[in-house]
């Protein structure tokens, strides 16, 4: 993953991933390693905030066939320094289920 930093104590991770997932399936993305604030963002568009475990979100609103763009900004209180730590895009099977009449 690139690095950029921002002022503070912040910075920006982010990669370019190809997704080929099959259109039923879903996927979580699992931040582990890291504490304080994480905003993720999925080709640009908002994918969700968190201030504490488990740094997981869904993204597959926002899952696209093909390349996209991953960022993630930290916000790090306690060493004033950003560290990444693991970042995984899971892929899970997404059943819908509906009532029977």
């Amino acid at each position: 993953m690139g690095r950029k930093p921002l002022d503070g104590n912040r910075a920006l991770y982010f990669a370019r991933f190809r997704w080929t997932a099959a259109p039923h399936q879903g996927a979580e993305l699992r931040i582990s390693r890291m504490s304080e604030h994480i905003a993720a963002r999925l080709n640009k568009a908002p994918a969700g905030i968190r201030f504490t475990y488990p740094f997981h979100l869904d993204l597959t609103a926002l899952l696209r066939g093909g390349e996209s763009l991953i960022e993630v900004e930290h916000v790090e209180r306690h060493t004033f320094v950003s560290k990444l730590g693991r970042v995984e895009i899971v892929p899970y099977h997404r059943t819908l289920i509906e009532e029977l009449p």
